[in-house]
């Protein structure tokens, strides 16, 4: 879906593209390939199609992309899976926009739980959205310029003894009785090493009831993620030379990606 902003009221994302004009579906301005513009009347103007409303505003607030030095990940891209972190980290995981309805989803928990929740019913003092810079030396030289492997992000709460990373979920029995994703332990084990904390909770939501469940994991060594940096750092440097990612794993995240690549190509036809 390509995003427009008006000129007249430059709202971001409100432009509906024709085939020879743009037309505002906040304000009504329309102008065209010949240089003519104007306004509608409101009678002119078509019913709000709300969904197309939603998945502008979601499109429209995901953050740019910006470039990071070599080094630097961001917690969550250490996926415990080579090839899906090598993709997080060259920025080649596309998602569409029924996923990022999810993701919004999960945002949309977050700053309830740490800014309507919590603000009255938490007992002790805890820090929301902590800003983290962390860096680790590896136990092996890096195939980059940069000497140390660096971890940028924000913790969800930290209340001086234990991490806290909320994690939106759709069937939150099946978090209760299947083991913490490696991608969680990673993430949160990252965390915990920044601020020197001996405990880290995974905090699961339930999407629909709002039933909450929470776990202590168990901390990954971080000499094992300076490893898996390492790592993907080396796939990342043989994909700028080859254009090879590492081959799927067989993890869940490895299967949705093939199933949805089999799915496109049932869509547009390729093979």
């Amino acid at each position: 879906m390509e995003l427009f902003q008006c000129p007249n009221c430059k709202k971001k994302a409100a432009m509906t593209a024709g085939p020879e004009s743009l037309t505002c579906n906040h304000c009504g301005y329309w102008e065209n390939v010949y240089g003519e513009e104007g306004f509608l009347k409101g009678e002119e103007m078509d019913k709000i199609d709300w969904q197309t409303v939603v998945d502008n505003h979601i499109l429209a607030s995901r953050r740019d992309k910006k470039e990071k030095p070599d080094n630097v990940f961001s917690p969550s891209m250490v996926d415990g899976c080579l090839r899906q972190s090598t993709m997080l980290k060259l920025g080649l995981k596309e998602f569409d926009v029924e996923v990022l309805r999810n993701f919004m989803v999960g945002t949309i928990l977050h700053k309830y739980v740490q800014t309507e929740a919590a603000i009255c019913h938490v007992p002790r003092p805890v820090q929301f959205e902590k800003r983290i810079e962390f860096e680790i030396d590896p136990q092996e030289e890096l195939p980059i310029q940069e000497k140390t492997i660096a971890f940028h992000g924000y913790i969800d709460a930290w209340d001086g003894e234990t991490v806290y990373d909320f994690k939106s979920h759709g069937y939150i029995k099946y978090a209760k009785e299947n083991p913490i994703d490696m991608a969680y332990r990673y993430q949160l084990s990252i965390y915990a090493a920044a601020l020197g904390a001996k405990h880290a909770e995974i905090v699961f939501i339930d999407k629909k009831t709002l039933e909450v469940y929470q776990k202590e994991i168990e901390l990954v060594p971080i000499g094992r993620i300076s490893k898996f940096c390492t790592d993907v750092l080396k796939a990342e440097v043989e994909y700028k030379k080859s254009g090879k990612l590492p081959e799927p794993c067989g993890c869940w995240k490895c299967n949705l990606e093939k199933k949805q690549a089999e799915d496109r190509s049932e869509t547009d036809g390729t093979v």
